[in-house]
């Protein structure tokens, strides 16, 4: 297909194979044209190398046209050839001398693009260009044409070659050393014999085998030269690469004139890993011990209290023997005779007091917990029995006849007792007639109620025991 002085034509979506060139456009107004999404030299799966005799598209004198998004491969010359002066013209994203997806060997037998007496041509925005017989860019005679961000590897001789003054011989970057850091690769290097005072761009690539090559485009950084034309850089591309991975570079002026790839240089090092650091926040944490447990032990202390005074208990009788006599034969009287009146109190209150004591919990204090001091209540616990013994109080009356009256027999008649007569009949009498069996039975009573309460406590201390453990 030959395009000769029109302009504006659309190429797109064709398989052009076999023929002698693919696509020619030639003469100064053959401008604004576009080659797009073509398989050039291939079949129509874009495997198969069905080449064209000489070049896959010729560019004679013909400026700014676009070739876009081709695949370009197995053709007999140059994938691309850009001559006669031609001008502006633009390659971007074509696959040259691979696959149609971009992988597999198909190359083209020269250069994959030579730019011969050309100038000011873009070859850029991620092109492939691989596996062809010459460079993968050539460029003789013309300048400022921009090489940038592309993929050229596994070409035959080298990524970019200038020759006869092409971009002005740009020399390409020294490479001094590339070392792997956290998150990025540490490069120096130095330019040297180039425009003084000026700003050059340098673009960095990784590659799987060493050589002359940009295989991925990874880092674009600038550096300004002085004076002398000389600088030296420090660039950190912000991705990690594995160890002796080779680094490579260009050098582009502000003229779009780029350098040819440097010299190789190795990464050193892995690539650190990053890992994160626990930040440790200590929380505190009031957990009491288990262990220390609050078990009080209580004593009893029993102080019976007696309000009688020592020995038996108080008796007072009260005798107020009367004697009434009416009448003159004695046979009618009546007679009112001991009416004692005892009084018996005795009273024994009981007041146990219960000790109590504890154990103190102990602050208890680690790196991430802390237990605090506990300090348990004091528990009191007072039993206050009272057992008051009060018998009931005698009174005897009777009447009897006036004969047997004898008051001054020493008061041991025969309702004093038993008649023995004299104080000893008389105690008698009081023991067993006067209540006396009374009185020991409510000393059994109180006897009695001592153990009740004294057992009764004796309980009560074991079942506190036993709650606490």
């Amino acid at each position: 297909m030959t395009i000769s002085s029109q302009s504006t034509n659309l190429v797109r979506n064709n398989v052009i194979s076999g023929n002698f060139y693919g696509v020619r456009l030639s003469g100064s107004t053959a401008t604004d044209n576009t080659i797009r999404n073509n398989y050039i030299g291939t079949d129509a799966g874009g495997t198969l190398d069905k080449g064209n005799s000489n070049d896959g598209i010729r560019i004679e004198g013909s400026p700014n046209n676009l070739i876009q998004d081709n695949t370009i491969s197995g053709n007999n010359n140059d994938g691309i050839e850009i001559s006669g002066g031609a001008t502006n013209n633009r390659i971007f994203g074509n696959h040259i001398g691979v696959f149609a997806n971009g992988s597999g060997s198909l190359g083209n037998s020269a250069n994959g693009v030579n730019l011969n007496t050309a100038s000011d041509n873009l070859v850029a925005n991620d092109n492939t260009i691989r596996y062809n017989g010459g460079s993968g860019v050539f460029v003789s005679g013309g300048t400022g044409n921009l090489i940038s961000e592309n993929s050229i590897a596994n070409n035959s001789i080298i990524g970019i070659q200038l020759s006869s003054g092409g971009n002005n011989n740009t020399p390409a970057p020294q490479l001094i050393s590339a070392e792997n850091g956290v998150g990025y690769i540490f490069i120096t290097g130095q330019l040297t014999g180039m425009l003084p005072n000026t700003v050059y761009t340098l673009e960095f690539f990784s590659n799987t085998a060493p050589g002359i090559q940009g295989e991925t485009y990874i880092f674009t950084s600038t550096v300004t030269t002085n004076g002398s034309g000389s600088a030296s850089f420090t660039a950190g591309p912000p991705v990690s690469v594995g160890n002796l991975t080779p680094i490579t570079a260009t050098a582009t002026d502000p003229n779009n004139n780029t350098s040819q790839f440097s010299g190789a240089v190795y990464v050193f090092g892995e690539a650190p890993v990053l890992t994160s650091t626990p930040t440790y926040t200590p929380t505190m944490t009031l957990t009491p011990s288990a262990t220390s447990n609050f078990r009080p032990t209580p004593t009893y202390t029993f102080t019976p209290t007696n309000t009688s005074p020592p020995g038996a208990a108080t008796n007072t009788p009260t005798r107020t023997p009367t004697k009434t006599t009416s009448g003159s034969g004695g046979g009618g009287a009546t007679v009112t005779v001991k009416t004692p009146t005892p009084s018996r109190t005795p009273t024994l209150t009981f007041t146990p007091t219960l000790l109590s004591q504890y154990q103190t919990l102990t602050q208890l204090a680690t790196a991430n917990t802390i237990e605090p001091t506990a300090t348990p209540a004091t528990p009191t616990s007072t039993l206050v029995p009272s057992a008051t013994l009060v018998p009931a109080t005698n009174t005897a009356t009777a009447t009897v006849p006036a004969a047997l009256d004898t008051p001054d027999a020493g008061d041991g008649g025969i309702l004093d007792g038993t008649g023995g007569g004299g104080e000893g009949g008389d105690l008698f009498g009081q023991l067993l007639g006067g209540g006396g069996f009374s009185t020991i039975l409510w000393i059994f009573i109180g006897l009695a109620v001592i153990l009740l309460v004294v057992g009764g406590a004796m309980e009560l201390m074991r079942w506190l025991n036993s709650r606490a453990d």
